[in-house]
């Protein structure tokens, strides 16, 4: 018998590993930007405190309601948000509600209320810039 016949008739079948195939462990996750049931906030209130400073056009309040009013050299955006006119100081106050029902937003927050609008304060945001003296130089006229 030749070497190649003796080789061939004792081969036995090669045993197979137990080859096994991983799969994931965990299930593909989705963004946790916005997880389900709610949504994120939108960063309402009060940004700047009384007596801090500010820049012009820096915001002061973000607001959906008309809870705080527009005072000196502060402007109310189209949302309801204020901001400053001027660089200055930030001053809060409680003022009574005198209501200038010419303006649109005033007739939208209390156009039902006109006749009970006696006694009604309301939080205003003021500006108050600071003093322009000590920036100059007097200059001598020759």
């Amino acid at each position: 018998m030749s070497l190649l016949t003796q080789i061939l008739t004792n081969l036995q079948p090669c045993k197979t590993l137990n080859s096994t195939v991983r799969w994931a462990s965990k299930k593909a996750g989705g963004s946790s930007r916005n997880p389900k049931g709610h949504a994120p906030g939108k960063r309402r209130g009060i940004k700047t405190q009384d007596g801090s400073k500010v820049t012009q056009s820096s915001i002061l309040l973000r607001q959906l309601h008309i809870r705080c009013h527009p005072g000196l050299n502060v402007g109310m955006g189209k949302d309801g948000s204020l901001y400053a006119l001027q660089p200055g100081r930030v001053l809060i106050t409680c003022e009574k509600f005198e209501p200038n029902f010419d303006k649109y937003w005033t007739n939208k927050a209390y156009g039902s209320r006109k006749e009970n609008m006696n006694n009604v304060y309301k939080k205003y945001f003021h500006v108050i810039p600071e003093p322009l003296e000590p920036k100059f130089k007097l200059v001598d006229v020759i």
